[in-house]
């Protein structure tokens, strides 16, 4: 076993002190954070000073009272480090861009709507440059897409205008930040399972009217994409190779839904199953027969927990932000 370097052991204490503020989101006292992170005191007062001169933890005034002694208490400085994400979605029949620049506790700072035309999104672009412009201390951008990313292109792409498009390229000409970019039923999924902070297995499945439906899976808070990141491309599956979008009949909704289901709870087994409705094509009728058939497909007498929403933006945003931040716990600034 390797022993660490003295410079890569410090930036891995470090990333422990950051990674528990993040997730406390309040503050903390240096006795707390030695015990929770298991480091020395000596240690973590020499960290705790040098994170203070950064700008990255807040010495507070006031203090608070141990064991009959005033102890000094730190907190993380939220604003010092944002997060862009960029959400690609359809919204009323149109492409539509939402760029959002979050502090680290996921508080929205601002946000910009864009409508794309069929063939030009140098809006994005521009939008882009500005807010980093506005906003220094924007250090990771994140982007959601209704797609695959195979090879830096994007291969499968439910945009015809951003189909093949290279965008790590053009983002690497305005910017050298750290770029992720991820399939927005992988984020969405990803958001639920952190919103619930749950380590069990997720799957998602995202439906729209115009479009084949899309999955994601995540497992013990880590999304699974595959080898080549096409896992959850449902439209492969021999069901769609003649079904006709949109699809709007009852009946075809209601075996749209189960065919898509049976192949997920039949591979996976999830704990879990988040259904993302932005149509609203599911009807309380026509879940309850998809519901009765499920049963009787799977009559085992356990089944996945499962949940509708009518609404994709909020469980997209924190899984887009979630990845962001994991680069910022894991980037020695």
């Amino acid at each position: 076993m390797k022993s660490q370097k003295p410079n890569d052991l410090k930036q891995h204490n470090i990333q422990a002190i950051r990674k528990l503020f993040i997730e406390q989101q309040h503050y903390l006292t240096k006795t707390e954070i030695a015990r929770r992170t298991s480091l020395s005191v000596v240690t973590t007062n020499k960290l705790i000073s040098e994170m203070i001169d950064a700008g990255e933890l807040l010495a507070l005034q006031q203090s608070v009272f141990t064991g009959g002694r005033k102890a000094m208490i730190y907190q993380l400085n939220k604003e010092y480090k944002y997060i862009l994400t960029i959400r690609f979605y359809e919204n009323d029949k149109k492409h539509t861009a939402l760029l959002t620049v979050s502090n680290l506790y996921h508080e929205c700072i601002t946000t910009k709507i864009l409508h794309l035309s069929e063939n030009n999104i140098d809006c994005v672009w521009h939008e882009i440059i500005t807010l980093l412009n506005d906003y220094s201390n924007i250090s990771v951008i994140v982007i959601g897409i209704p797609g695959v990313e195979i090879d830096g292109e994007f291969k499968i792409m439910d945009f015809s205008s951003m189909k093949n498009i290279n965008l790590r390229t053009q983002l690497k000409r305005i910017t050298d930040l750290p770029v992720i970019i991820e399939n927005d039923i992988n984020a969405a999924t990803y958001g639920f399972a952190k919103k619930k902070s749950t380590k069990e297995i997720v799957a998602g499945v995202y439906y729209l009217e115009n479009y084949p439906p899309g999955s994601a899976l995540v497992v013990h808070d880590r999304i699974f994409r595959g080898a080549n990141g096409l896992s959850g491309e449902l439209k492969h599956l021999s069901y769609y190779e003649n079904l006709q979008f949109p699809v709007v009949n009852r009946s075809e909704v209601a075996a749209l839904v189960e065919q898509s289901l049976r192949p997920i709870i039949s591979m996976y087994d999830p704990h879990e199953v988040v259904i993302f409705d932005t149509n609203q094509l599911i009807t309380e009728e026509i879940w309850g027969k998809i519901s009765e058939k499920i049963n009787q497909v799977f009559p085992y007498g356990y089944m996945a927990n499962f949940k509708i929403y009518h609404d994709l933006s909020e469980s997209y945003l924190i899984g887009l932000n979630e990845l962001g931040l994991k680069i910022i716990l894991e980037h020695p600034f």
